[in-house]
């Protein structure tokens, strides 16, 4: 499917794992979650891309089905569309232990460059703990902007990621 620039936006990322069946949103648990009755209401504020950071509720791996419980960065990696939802492949971002990287993981260091991508301070991104969420708001946490995408990575910072910091 295309996205605004006409690009394909289901192509996966270099690094995701192989295509498996999306799982229904009615799989996903999402009873309690802040958001009221509109918690599993498709977000359709501009469609996030690979690469950009979004501000994501990323799921225990106890629950992987259901949202955590407060707000982290995640780093998009790759989009598939299902029937009637966008799903987005996030990389788990943390601002722990930034400087222990294991590859492929990626680190924003620079306090110039975690701003540029909208982050609060130097972070980390394990790119080996990734989720497949629905694009929702159980899921996801808009801005001020109306928006959960906090900002973006540079595309060469994502394309030549393995082990890298920034």
């Amino acid at each position: 499917m295309p996205n605004d620039d006409g690009a394909s936006i289901d192509a996966p990322h270099p690094c995701s794992p192989a295509r498996s069946p999306l799982p229904a949103l009615a799989s996903f648990d999402l009873k309690g979650c802040r958001g009221g009755r509109f918690r599993a209401q498709a977000i359709t504020s501009h469609t996030p891309q690979p690469g950009d950071i979004v501000s994501c509720y990323f799921p225990f791996d106890e629950s992987p089905k259901r949202p955590g419980p407060r707000p982290r960065p995640g780093l998009v990696m790759g989009l598939r569309h299902d029937a009637a939802i966008l799903f987005l492949d996030v990389a788990y971002g943390t601002s722990q232990c930034v400087e222990e990287l294991q590859p492929p993981d990626l680190a924003v260091l620079a306090e110039e460059d975690w701003k540029k991508a909208g982050l609060h301070m130097p972070t980390k991104f394990v790119i080996g703990r990734r989720r497949m969420l629905p694009y929702v708001h159980g899921f996801f946490r808009a801005e001020k902007r109306g928006s959960p995408i906090l900002g973006s990575l540079p595309a060469p910072t994502l394309e030549n990621h393995s082990g890298r910091t920034t």
